[in-house]
């Protein structure tokens, strides 16, 4: 039997997506894992950018999403 992972974050598609692979009994992996994974097996030195980044999106995103409408 192979080893299967998805490669999954935030959306409604994604959620979904989970929750089959969760079905399925398919392992699940974020891009913070990967990134883990990544610097731990030597492929990165270090990842705390990689998270700021991801975070400075994630928090720009939600603020466009949740900001009140132009009057």
């Amino acid at each position: 039997m192979t080893s299967s992972v998805i490669v999954a974050d935030s959306s409604p598609l994604i959620s979904l997506a989970r929750r089959v692979a969760e079905r399925l009994q398919i392992r699940r992996i974020g891009t913070l894992g990967i990134l883990q994974r990544a610097k731990k097996a030597g492929l990165m030195s270090e990842v705390k950018s990689y998270i700021e980044r991801l975070l400075y999106q994630f928090v720009m995103k939600a603020s466009l999403i949740f900001l009140p409408p132009l009057s």
